[in-house]
């Protein structure tokens, strides 16, 4: 039995020696296979980053944009508020110079010369049959010149009609009736 057991182990081992080369060989191009698959695997994973990264590059800039031009329309809305603010307060204080000048002139040595302005400009809106009449009172005629002095202005009465004229209301119209003119301040 030893010698069957031998010639057995002989004959098996060129049986598990082929076996084992066959094994080998599989394993081999099974290796291979996997190597190319990972390879194959790895190379799509690489183009889909690729694409992944070109789109949120392209998403970036996309994004950054608009943020930009957000950013920039933002921008401009802020430039012209501070413009409007600016010209608001070259306005205001165009306003306040011409009032102070005007309160100086109703209260200056010109006072009485105003004062018959006023009161043909109030006569002249009226009519000739004007009755000068005190401002706080309108019942009750004084005398135009100290109505002037007083309160800077002309209250006449002509029948059911009534006119203010006064350096205030002069100054505001004149304002408004310039606009363009103003508006050539911030040009």
């Amino acid at each position: 039995m030893s010698w069957d057991t031998a010639a057995a182990h002989a004959a098996l081992q060129s049986v598990r020696e082929g076996l084992l080369a066959a094994a080998r060989e599989e394993a081999g191009r099974t290796v291979d296979a996997a190597i190319q698959a990972g390879e194959h695997r790895l190379a799509e994973a690489r183009a889909r980053a690729a694409d992944v990264v070109e789109q949120a590059a392209r998403q970036g800039e996309a994004d950054a944009a608009a943020a930009l031009a957000h950013e920039r329309s933002r921008g401009r809305r802020h430039a012209r508020a501070v413009v409007l603010a600016a010209r608001a307060q070259a306005y205001d204080r165009l306003r306040e110079t011409i009032h102070q000048e005007l309160g100086a002139l109703a209260d200056g040595p010109r006072a009485a010369q105003v004062s018959v302005a006023l009161r043909e400009r109030a006569t002249a809106a009226l009519g000739i049959d004007t009755e000068p009449v005190d401002p706080v009172d309108p019942v009750d005629p004084v005398d135009p010149v100290e109505l002037a002095e007083e309160a800077g202005g002309v209250r006449g009465r002509a029948g059911s009609r009534w006119v203010e004229v006064d350096l205030e209301t002069l100054a505001e119209a004149s304002l408004a009736a310039a606009g363009p003119e103003v508006e050539q301040l911030w040009a």
